[in-house]
């Protein structure tokens, strides 16, 4: 057998076998770190059940991914649901939690450990959950005792990401608060956070325990339900963008779930069904009051396409206990502060129907083809007597012209508001739909030339001056319980000694004087309705 004799290779090509096995090692090991790692996270997120609530919680995850040039990790599949034999416990059951994601991301991440008093630092550049799908099911009368108590290891710890989002996310959400079951349910919602802090400070004591500087937000439909499912809040095709200071939606709706007739018998505590439907929502110059910036919610101007309110009310059912507060206080006592110097509303219609006690069928007021516009809204004024402007204009029960202006106190310490109105001309019978269910009084005939208003009052007491030229007026007072007959001998009465049948009698025109101390059970819009008819009844009687 001849020799085999093996050539040797060159210093060259022995360097760059060498480096080539090093290179080949240095690869595996990289790779098999970033293996390894991935198959720790999955063992360290699988292994031990996630106690959020007082209840434990098992997560599983399909993969993981380890990238440590990108210093990021991407989670695929991921589940959390309550732990097998938890739904249950000593003191009853326990919350019910489901959620996955397609997929959640961390990019770009740096820690820095914590040295003795000083806490960790954590930042992380980008956090990415795509597709997540929650369901939220709370239960009444149970307490957290762990809920407000953050692990010890967060609160060592200082949290800096630069950007959060989430896409396509679907949320099922129900809690009790007080007894009553409160639900929430959003679709197709896609949101971005940027530049989040939380922990004491970030870099030199500068970083408030909270921060955050931008939010973009869309949904499909947001809605959210009380009052044990008999009313839901919704809005549509919601978008906000604090970037680019704008707003949007194309439908905000509050949505009484039972028939007005049957509201007041399911809810106790809210006889007063109402339904509101707002389209077309738009507003510019949009600030937020984000964590550690401490302003106001504010909008350059806000306009909306309609409105449409419906309200009725049964005086024979139960009325509620609660003290009505004056449509200004409750604007002051909202918790947010909140400035928007203009907002314009191209159509409302308005309907409200009340039942009187003792009637069956209902008096009805309505607003029709109405335009208003709302200026200096706020509720954190610079001055004690700075008020904001309610201007509107369009038809009273559907004949009348009627333009108004309304001022109101935005400070707390100031309780003086201020109403200014021109109605007509018109034909006094369209008021019959309101004077026939409420007072038995059908309008027959007369023509009024206009009615003007000045009112002004506290939410104690109002007085109103009231200027109406009319004609021919004249009434029939109706049987309660018939009301196509007349009370004949009552009808002549009123029209010949009670009532003057025209203003002005020759030649002095009458003014009505008249002063209405607010009852406190009732609305805002009620003690403006009867002021004025104290000033109006001063003139026809």
């Amino acid at each position: 057998m001849k020799n085999i004799r093996i050539k040797r290779l060159s210093r060259k090509g022995r360097l760059l076998l060498s480096a080539g096995i090093v290179l080949a090692v240095l690869l595996g090991a990289w790779f098999g770190v970033q293996a390894w790692l991935g198959h720790e996270v999955t063992r360290l997120l699988e292994s031990e059940p996630i106690n959020l609530d007082g209840s434990a919680y098992t997560t599983d995850i399909k993969s993981v991914r380890v990238d440590l040039a990108r210093r990021s990790i991407t989670l695929r599949g991921v589940s959390l649901k309550n732990q097998k034999g938890t739904r249950t416990r000593k003191d009853g059951p326990i919350p019910l939690l489901e959620a996955r994601a397609a997929r959640v991301s961390a990019s770009g991440i740096h820690f820095r450990k914590g040295k003795g008093d000083k806490p960790g630092i954590l930042r992380i550049r980008t956090i990415r959950i795509d597709t997540p799908d929650i369901t939220f099911e709370g239960v009444p009368g149970t307490a957290c005792d762990t809920c407000g108590t953050p692990n010890a290891a967060l609160r060592k710890m200082r949290l800096s990401v630069e950007r959060f989002a989430v896409t396509g996310a679907t949320i099922r959400a129900g809690v009790w608060q007080e007894g009553e079951k409160h639900t929430f349910a959003a679709t197709g919602l896609d949101a971005t956070l940027r530049d989040i802090a939380l922990g004491d400070t970030l870099s030199g004591g500068k970083t408030p325990k909270a921060a955050l500087s931008a939010l973009s937000l869309s949904a499909g439909q947001l809605a959210y339900t009380l009052k044990n499912g008999a009313l839901k809040v919704e809005a549509d095709s919601l978008a906000v963008d604090s970037e680019a200071g704008t707003f949007a939606a194309a439908r905000l709706a509050l949505l009484p779930q039972y028939d007005k007739y049957q509201y007041a018998l399911r809810v106790g505590d809210h006889t007063d069904w109402l339904a509101l439907d707002v389209r077309e929502v738009a507003g510019t110059g949009l600030r937020l009051p984000f964590p550690g910036n401490d302003q106001l919610l504010h909008a350059d101007s806000v306009r909306v396409g309609s409105v449409a309110i419906a309200s009725y009310k049964d005086r024979n059912q139960p009325q509620s206990p609660a003290v009505r507060p004056m449509l200004y206080t409750s604007v002051q006592r909202i918790p947010a502060g909140f400035d928007i110097p203009f907002i314009d509303v191209r159509h409302i219609d308005i309907r409200y129907e009340e039942v009187s006690q003792g009637a069956t069928l209902p008096g009805v007021i309505t607003f029709t083809d109405m335009a208003a516009r709302i200026t200096g809204l706020t509720n954190r004024p610079a001055r004690e007597s700075q008020q904001y402007r309610i201007d509107a204009e369009g038809y009273l029960l559907g004949g009348a012209r009627v333009r108004s202006t309304l001022a109101l106190p935005a400070d707390s310490r100031n309780d003086f508001f201020a109403l200014a109105a021109e109605v007509g001309p018109m034909s006094a019978t369209i008021a019959s739909p309101v004077t026939e269910p409420i007072a038995n009084i059908r309008i027959v005939s007369g023509s009024i030339h206009s009615v003007t208003v000045a009112l002004s009052g506290n939410s104690r007491e109002a007085q109103a001056t009231v200027e109406m030229p009319y004609d021919d007026l004249q009434i029939a007072i109706l049987h309660k319980n018939d009301p196509d007959r007349q009370r004949k001998l009552l009808t002549t009465i009123a029209n010949d000694m009670v009532l003057h049948r025209s203003n002005p009698e020759g030649d002095r025109l009458r003014i009505g004087h008249g002063r209405h101390e607010r009852d406190p059970y009732k609305s805002f819009w009620n003690y403006l309705w009867k002021t004025s008819f104290v000033g109006v009844a001063d003139i026809v009687m």
